[in-house]
């Protein structure tokens, strides 16, 4: 295998190893972080994601590529963090997912995972109907890509148990307003929130701005 250092970053579209952007990743050496440890640097975190790999997870790989045969091998692979919260509603025809923060965009393309009550004991949901049949407002991890509308698009969305999680909300969107620690996000297309931001860390080191914002 001959390839170039590079990082790639998407969703993952096959698995039998991974596919990101088209490209078949080896990862049996690689080492998988998550993205919600904030310890250390954004790009370098110590805690290991402990869930499998899935289809429609978004990731950031790092290693070697050979373009002309469309194949990699991963080195490091971060799990890029998705939108959190608490389902307030769905609709089947519109394809839409509501949470406090954010109204989502579903598709065809986009799969499911999780269990019904988001514990190693609950019923597996792997569809939309699934989802839309739970009730409680359960919480959900939705990995995705931000549109050019300000929008954000489900490849995968999880239900997730929030005794596993210390924090139970998180966001995803564009800064569209800085006034002191007060920043305005646009999370869709027609919404923004404002995150207040007094003490909180921004990541990576040195950056201004923040594209995630956990509260």
């Amino acid at each position: 295998f001959n390839g170039a250092a590079a990082a790639y970053q998407g969703s993952i579209s096959g698995l039998g190893s991974i596919v990101v952007n088209g490209v078949r990743f080896e990862t049996t050496d690689s080492v998988v972080y998550d993205s919600d440890d904030f310890s250390t640097s954004y790009d370098n975190n110590s805690s290991t994601f402990s869930s499998p790999l899935a289809l429609g997870m978004t990731v950031a790989l790092f290693g070697d590529v050979d373009d002309a045969q469309s194949l990699g091998r991963a080195a490091r692979i971060r799990v890029v963090g998705g939108v959190r919260g608490t389902m307030s509603a769905i609709d089947t025809t519109a394809l839409t997912l509501t949470l406090p923060t954010q109204t989502i965009q579903l598709s065809s393309a986009t799969t499911y995972g999780g269990t019904s009550d988001g514990t190693s004991t609950g019923a597996a949901i792997t569809s939309l109907a699934q989802l839309a049949a739970l009730t409680g407002n359960p919480l959900l991890t939705v990995y995705g890509l931000s549109q050019a509308d300000g929008g954000f698009l489900a490849t995968r969305v999880v239900v997730t148990n929030a005794a596993t999680h210390a924090m139970d909300v998180a966001v995803r969107g564009s800064i569209t307003a800085i006034a002191g620690n007060n920043y305005t996000v646009k999370t869709d297309a027609t919404h923004n929130i404002t995150v207040t931001c007094n003490s909180c860390t921004i990541q990576p080191t040195g950056a201004t701005q923040i594209g995630r914002a956990h509260v």
